[in-house]
């Protein structure tokens, strides 16, 4: 089984697949606004963002381990 990826690829892909969701949709007789559909990859990543910043336990490991600490050379 192939390993889960994180980062850009991954976020890539999901608009991929929203994308392919929306134009299936579409295809079978669904009727959607074509602006609907457009849409559609930026409303789902406002969505995880709001679901990803809601939990503190993610911020605080994806957070930066050395914001607010001045840097020294």
């Amino acid at each position: 089984m192939p390993e889960m990826q994180n980062g850009p690829a991954a976020i890539g892909g999901q608009a991929s697949c929203v994308s392919l969701m929306g134009l299936a949709a579409q295809a079978t007789g669904i009727d959607l606004p074509s602006q609907l559909l457009s849409s559609l990859p930026y409303i789902v990543t406002i969505i995880v963002l709001g679901i990803i910043s809601a939990d503190k336990r993610l911020l605080k490991l994806n957070g930066i381990a050395s914001l607010g600490e001045p840097f020294e050379r």
